[in-house]
């Protein structure tokens, strides 16, 4: 399915954080691939909300303009792709009736992220 162009880093622990998109099946086109686009990371933390156009509600960037330079990817099982948190992503539907095996990986900074020290917040790292 068709999931909105969206920043990675909503929801995670830090602003400082990259992703990894592994294939485990063909990816394309008409195989449900990444849609990306290159250099949106420079533009920063964009406005996300649920977005519902897609038959169901999913996050992401309120501007989901036309006009965005997005490419579709072609990978083969075990290629992949490592992004900063901030570049807009979504994936694109499958015209196949195959299933789209993928893993992601997420690495968070926590050095960035100061509230996790904070001993009066619910989610913190214990300091040693």
């Amino acid at each position: 399915r068709l999931l909105p162009l969206h920043q990675e880093v909503y929801g995670q622990l830090s602003r400082r954080m990259l992703a990894i998109w592994l294939p485990l099946t063909k990816v394309d086109y008409e195989h449900g691939s990444i849609r990306v686009v290159p250099t949106s990371h420079l533009k920063g933390l964009l406005p996300h909300g649920f977005i519902n156009n897609t038959g169901f509600a999913a996050h992401g960037a309120l501007d989901q303009s036309t006009e965005l330079s997005e490419i579709v990817l072609n990978l083969d099982p075990g290629d992949g792709v490592l992004f900063d948190g901030l570049l807009l992503h979504g994936s694109w539907p499958s015209t196949k009736k195959l299933l789209r095996t993928v893993i992601v990986c997420r690495y968070n900074d926590v050095n960035h992220a100061p509230w996790l020290k904070d001993h009066d917040n619910d989610i913190r790292i214990a300091q040693l």
